[in-house]
């Protein structure tokens, strides 16, 4: 072929060759070697070395915490271990309004306190030094999954992934028996250990059961009265709760990626379980900033009645909470109720009754919500603190039962 062509040509031709084979070494000569920085051949070395130093801190977090707990090895009756994990992220004077209401009422045993902190946030790290009793585990690594929507927020993932992270330090790697979650803008009630240990053993028991909370979404001052109540609730209240290792274990193979509370309240999670509720809550959240950008905070979050008596709930007999028993006292109390219109029941100067105001679907129950003051929102077709459609409160000296027509 070289032969048929021009001699001026075939110069043309290879020169243009040797300078595109010349050109090709010097640009693969420049490319990162994997040995300098890293296995994906594409980050610094600075970057290389600053992930090895997470990676051994990390380390370092997770054998420091184990022989703490394997030195303590504190328990509850029985031998169970429950470790109360607190998720923090930036919010350092949060966090430490928070961990000052949890020493108060810390027993001086039974409850270790992990500290959950996502991210390596030098503020947020002071204010966990300040607290010798607690131990802490760290999530370096904050790289998240693909969104499913372009619009989701990036802190929902990160919360989600953070979950994921503590839960598994809690169960997987410290092997405790339970855990009670908190985050960084909860105050507890004087009764909050006291109220979850009395509350474990049915927890346990009780396979109808998904959790235990120390939450009432509806718990404001003015539709509360008595400390001792609690109730079974389809819906997950979330914001101070107990689960078990078992829970968790079903649950992880499947964690989301973003959004684990709704995920947790779908029907394919709760799978017909209840959550223990109280009527009076045993937390409340100050957080009027975070994620949810203070959502509702004003009208129904921040009136939230935090109990404030010592209730011995080890002396107290709590056999009515067993499913069985339960449903027996609670359709037997729908078939007493008397029906009253909304407009009547504002205006009633009963007192001491069991009052019944009947809702067709969502429009109509959030109607009677915004009335009363309730949250007004549905989340997989249950609406907050339900129990098979019904919503109980107390109003000016009566149980206020709010309940589909369907029951």
């Amino acid at each position: 072929m070289f032969r048929r062509l021009p001699r001026v040509f075939l110069i043309v031709f290879l020169s243009i060759l040797i300078l595109f084979i010349t050109s090709s070494l010097y640009f693969l000569s420049s490319l990162p070697s994997l040995e300098t920085h890293g296995i994906a051949g594409c980050i610094s070395p600075t970057a290389a070395a600053e992930q090895a130093r997470r990676l051994e801190n990390a380390k370092a977090e997770i054998e420091l915490l184990k022989a703490r707990i394997a030195s303590g090895a504190p328990s509850l009756p029985g031998g169970v271990r429950v470790a109360v994990i607190v998720f923090c992220y930036d919010r350092h004077e949060y966090l430490d309004r928070t961990m000052q209401s949890i020493m108060k009422y810390l027993p001086a045993e039974n409850f270790p306190v992990i500290i959950s902190q996502d991210g390596d946030i030098p503020a947020v790290k002071d204010v966990i030094h300040k607290y010798p009793r607690v131990a802490h585990v760290t999530r370096w690594d904050r790289s998240l999954p693909p969104k499913e929507r372009a619009s989701d927020l990036d802190a929902y993932y990160h919360i989600s992934m953070h979950y994921k992270f503590g839960l598994t330090q809690v169960f997987d790697v410290l092997q405790f028996d339970a855990a009670i979650v908190l985050e960084d803008d909860m105050e507890i009630a004087p009764d909050f250990f006291e109220y979850f240990a009395a509350m474990l053993p049915l927890l346990r028991s009780d396979t109808s059961l998904l959790c235990v909370s120390a939450w009432n979404d509806n718990g404001q001052q003015s539709l509360v009265s008595d400390p001792k109540a609690v109730h079974r609730s389809d819906f997950f209240p979330g914001l101070g709760w107990m689960l078990l290792r078992s829970l968790w274990q079903e649950l992880r193979p499947r964690w989301p990626n973003a959004y684990w509370d709704d995920w947790l309240r779908n029907p394919e999670q709760r799978l017909g379980r209840q959550c223990i509720r109280p009527e009076v809550s045993r937390t409340y959240t100050f957080g009027a900033h975070g994620s949810s950008q203070g959502q509702f905070f004003d009208r129904y979050l921040r009136p939230i009645k935090l109990n404030d008596q010592m209730v011995l709930w080890s002396q107290e007999d709590l056999s009515h909470l067993s499913k069985d028993k339960y449903d027996v006292a609670f359709m037997g109390q729908l078939a007493s109720a008397r029906q009253i219109a909304l407009e009547d029941l504002v205006t009633s100067t009963a007192k001491g009754e069991v009052l019944m105001v009947r809702y067709r679907d969502e429009p109509s129950f959030a109607l009677i919500a915004d009335r009363l003051g309730l949250m007004p929102d549905f989340k997989a077709g249950v609406p907050r603190t339900a129990y098979k459609g019904v919503v109980t409160v107390k109003l000016n000296g009566n149980t206020v039962l709010i309940a589909p027509f369907h029951v």
